[in-house]
């Protein structure tokens, strides 16, 4: 298993995909630093009643989520759709490996580089709005450290889990239409129908539950279609 991964590692340029990683993680710290910013120097006084540290880590998880799931979606339409419908799908099928075998080293690969570089990104986006809301004190936090990072944890595990699902789930309808726009309009569909609910909390707890499901049925019937896959 540890090889097809290494295999997997070596037919991706991971070089884009890490630029396109870096620019999610500004995009997301910009926009949140506006927010803030104009929470603090321009907005009204229920905005600024309102405004809060859970607040602000969840519209950066918010955009992060969605910039993240598209991005995950696109290397496993790379390295799993485009693979399977192209000329190459005769190859891979003739490969003397389990065919489950290969395709899970490749969901491994593809949805281990997408959550480590989204990890990456949340623990710096967060950093960033905590001490550009300490120089500029826009919003007071009256928690503990200990506190806000438990927080912190279980905000990440729930976005972490939200947006692999959501590949999850893409992956498996654009392989079933044979299409990468698929897996991607799927994808936006699922953010647009995701969006106000990943605001509260319990709408993070449940979102995260629901795709943890459904991608685990997605990659089940992902790995059988695979595996009656006629050469």
């Amino acid at each position: 298993m540890i090889q097809l991964i290494k295999l997997e590692k070596m037919k991706l340029n991971t070089a884009t995909y890490l630029y396109a990683s870096a620019g999610i993680t500004g995009a997301a710290i910009i926009v949140t630093l506006i927010v803030l910013f104009g929470g603090r120097y321009g907005g009204d006084a229920d905005f600024k009643e309102i405004m809060s540290f859970s607040m602000l880590s969840k519209l950066a998880m918010t955009l992060q989520i969605a910039g993240y799931s598209l991005l995950g979606t696109a290397i496993s339409a790379r390295v799993i759709i485009d693979e399977y419908v192209s000329k190459r799908a005769s190859l891979l099928l003739t490969y003397p490996v389990n065919r489950k075998k290969l395709l899970t080293a490749k969901l491994i690969y593809a949805q281990g580089f997408m959550l480590f570089t989204m990890l990456v990104s949340l623990i710096v986006t967060q950093v960033v709005i905590m001490l550009f809301n300490l120089s500029i004190q826009a919003v007071v936090i009256d928690l503990t450290i200990s506190r806000i990072l438990v927080i912190l944890l279980v905000y990440f595990i729930c976005a972490l889990l939200i947006s692999g699902g959501m590949v999850m789930i893409s992956t498996m309808f654009g392989f079933m239409k044979k299409s990468t726009i698929v897996s991607m309009v799927t994808n936006i569909i699922i953010i647009a129908c995701l969006g106000n609910v990943l605001m509260n909390d319990l709408g993070i707890y449940l979102a995260a539950f629901v795709l943890l499901v459904a991608a685990n049925i997605a990659a089940f019937t992902l790995k059988q279609r695979v595996q009656h896959l006629e050469v």
